[in-house]
């Protein structure tokens, strides 16, 4: 599935209307029968590009053939090569993945991403925003400090989806003080001290500020943070961190559906500004979520941002496997495109981190999406449902030995 699909239904909506259109103003009798002959002939052509696109697929995996499946729990693990290589290479988990998967866990990975459980609205009591509840959190902190996994905190200051990314009364608390500016401050800070001061000593890295902007356009997305401070939000949320411990290494997270277009330009002259105003900003993640299209690597910007003196994460990566369906074999393609992205790491040496958002097919948060609920299979990460390593686990490890 491309981008080209998401946009199909508009399209056709439009042929659609246009055809109504006609049939309704127009005098002709046999123009209106007509019209409404192509109308059923579009739907029904509508439907049978539809049921093909979401038809689910199946691919044989002949990597389970493969003698190194029953090799790799034998051989060096992943975390070894990755720590000698002086890189984080960790996974997104909650505590169910961890109660699944602790062996491979703690023997494959060195880093480690609670998911949801450091969220703003995942934190609070009751929702409310000056009472927090840190046992779900704690417990997945817990098992990685135990295990000498380094923690990426995830995230701050995120301005979507009210309930999770913020608080769902912050709204209502902004709109009903007189102050907006100084309010939304205040709650901001509390917000930012509680957090970093909560689990200080325990992780040092943090992403601040996650997808400051629109998701298509280059332009800063217009969430409660932007509307009442505008970009300066994003500033202050660096300076409020670096000044609650300064210690930390404090990153900016964003997703790109593309790596070389407007937005990424306007994301790059927004890092370069950071940097001229001297703000504490250290590194940036680049989430990687492969739904839509495989990106170019060679135009990701990780050479731009080094420039700047900032390091670079992959924070977020999974890469669908239906995407890689017109390659002879997708689960090979998937693992090639993996191991492009660890080769990144010889060229560019301020790439420090490679974080897969998931450990197996099985929990991937792909699955719960909508449409992508229905266009399987996705299998986006390094092992199948059934714990198998695939290519993609394989092609990441081997390169970075060989690197």
């Amino acid at each position: 599935m491309n981008v080209e699909l998401v946009l199909f239904p508009s399209f056709i909506l439009i042929v659609l209307a246009t055809t109504w259109a006609i049939n309704i103003f127009s005098k002709s009798k046999k123009t209106r029968k007509i019209t409404r002959l192509a109308i059923l002939v579009e739907i029904l052509i509508a439907l049978a590009i539809v049921t093909y696109f979401l038809y689910p697929r199946s691919y044989d995996r002949n990597y389970l053939e493969d003698s190194s499946q029953n090799q790799y729990k034998t051989s060096r693990s992943l975390a070894s090569i990755a720590t000698e290589k002086h890189l984080f290479i960790g996974c997104g988990v909650d505590n169910q993945m961890i109660k699944a998967h602790a062996p491979v866990l703690t023997r494959e990975f060195n880093s480690l991403t609670p998911l949801k459980a450091l969220h703003w609205g995942s934190l609070l009591k009751d929702e409310k925003t000056d009472q927090y509840n840190f046992s779900t959190a704690d417990s997945i902190i817990s098992f990685g400090l135990k295990h000498h996994l380094r923690i990426r905190g995830h995230v701050l200051i995120w301005g979507r989806y009210p309930g999770v990314g913020f608080p769902t009364q912050l709204t209502n608390l902004i709109n009903s003080s007189k102050k907006k500016e100084e309010k939304i401050l205040e709650i901001m800070d509390h917000h930012i001290e509680t957090v970093l001061n909560h689990y200080r000593g325990k992780i040092k890295t943090w992403d601040v500020v996650n997808e400051p902007l629109k998701v298509l356009k280059p332009e800063f997305d217009g969430n409660i943070f932007f509307e009442t401070l505008g970009k300066d939000y994003i500033f202050h949320s660096f300076e409020k961190a670096h000044e609650t411990d300064s210690s930390l290494q404090l990153f900016i997270n964003e997703q790109f559906l593309n790596y070389h277009d407007n937005r990424a330009e306007f994301f790059l002259e927004f890092l370069q500004e950071m940097v001229d105003k001297k703000i504490p900003i250290h590194g940036v993640g680049i989430q990687s979520h492969v739904l839509f299209n495989i990106p170019e690597l060679k135009n990701l910007s990780v050479g731009k941002i080094e420039a700047l003196g900032l390091q670079v994460e992959i924070t977020e990566l999974d890469a669908r496997l239906r995407l890689f369906e017109d390659f002879p074999d997708p689960y090979q393609a998937q693992g090639d495109f993996f191991g492009t992205i660890a080769s990144l790491t010889t060229t560019h040496p301020g790439l420090k981190g490679i974080t897969c958002w998931g450990v197996s097919d099985q929990y991937s948060w792909i699955n719960t999406i909508f449409p992508f609920t229905f266009i399987k299979p996705n299998e986006p990460l390094l092992f199948d449902a059934e714990m198998n390593p695939k290519p993609a686990f394989h092609k990441l490890k081997d390169t970075l030995n060989s690197n």
